[in-house]
């Protein structure tokens, strides 16, 4: 699955964003992935991170998906859902959370994930289906977005400095 999902981020980004990135395939079918924005290049062999040149990223990319999903500003989220219909979350980047975390979020469903969002009763209960026809449809782009009193871009629940070590 995550190399589907590598798939579909390089090919959505390569395709909308041509001015920002590039993708060749060379002679051993490894991909030389570039982005203008970071000035980074990801050489990926069967989807799986090999390299990155121009980097200054610290600790180091933790996977294909951490990498690219690196590359943009936008926070990332994979739903997956089993044969059963029953849906979780699989996979977070998140950059700016609103008040959340992923760690509170990750192998949840839908609705359980958006309890406690002022006036989501109605569309959670439709949640099995809205994560249906997320997955089967063509992929999905959402905004979402909040307001805050503050300056503060990170609300994650933690505060950054109870993160850093001294």
């Amino acid at each position: 699955m995550a190399g589907a999902i590598a798939h579909l981020i390089i090919n959505r980004l390569t395709q909308e964003h041509l001015q920002h990135f590039n993708c060749q395939k060379s002679i051993d079918n490894t991909l030389k992935f570039h982005s203008q924005l970071t000035k980074e290049t990801l050489y990926l062999d069967a989807l799986q991170l090999q390299q990155v040149e121009g980097s200054s990223v610290v600790p180091a990319y933790a996977s294909t998906l951490d990498a690219l999903a690196t590359q943009v500003q936008e926070d990332l989220t994979i739903i997956c859902r089993s044969a059963d219909g029953k849906n979780w979350l699989s996979a977070v980047h998140l950059c700016y959370p609103n008040h959340w975390s992923a760690e509170e979020k990750i192998g949840k469903d839908f609705a359980t994930i958006h309890a406690p969002v002022a006036g989501m009763e109605k569309i959670n209960r439709r949640g099995d289906a809205i994560a249906h026809t997320m997955i089967t449809q063509k992929p999905m782009v959402r905004f979402a977005w909040g307001l805050s009193t503050d300056t503060r871009l990170n609300h994650h629940p933690e505060p950054l400095t109870a993160w850093c070590v001294s």
